[in-house]
């Protein structure tokens, strides 16, 4: 399995590696994925403070890393007012969007609806 091309942004610490044991409820990890050596990490981008990270040869690691403000003020809808629901609509949309462009680092260029036909839209065995 190919892990590529991801974000692993921590606002923390993240710690990579497999269980070895348990103290109680807590697990004693070890470092790395001894048990699966097809697990491969590639072109990935890892922001914050990472403990064991795997091997990622064309990885970019930048320790220094602030996580952006997140902005919890979800719009809401009232169901008992659903002349509201419109607005709540673009409030939401936008409001989704700002959180992917701060996550992502990046503005989200959403792709133009594509026409299916019932045929296209079944599922295929």
């Amino acid at each position: 399995m190919k892990i590529a091309n991801n974000l692993f942004a921590v606002a923390g610490v993240a710690r990579y590696g497999h269980e070895t044991g348990r103290d109680g409820p807590d697990y004693i990890l070890g470092p790395g994925f001894p048990h699966s050596p097809s697990i491969l990490f590639e072109g990935n981008r890892f922001l914050g403070l990472h403990l064991d990270p795997p091997e990622d040869p064309r990885g970019i690691w930048q320790a220094q890393y602030q996580p952006a403000t997140v902005d919890w003020a979800v719009p809401t809808f009232d169901p008992s007012r659903a002349e509201g629901f419109d607005a709540f609509l673009t409030a939401h949309r936008d409001w989704m969007m700002a959180m992917l462009a701060r996550e992502l680092g990046q503005p989200v260029q959403l792709l133009a609806t594509r026409r299916s036909t019932w045929i296209e839209a079944r599922p295929r065995s």
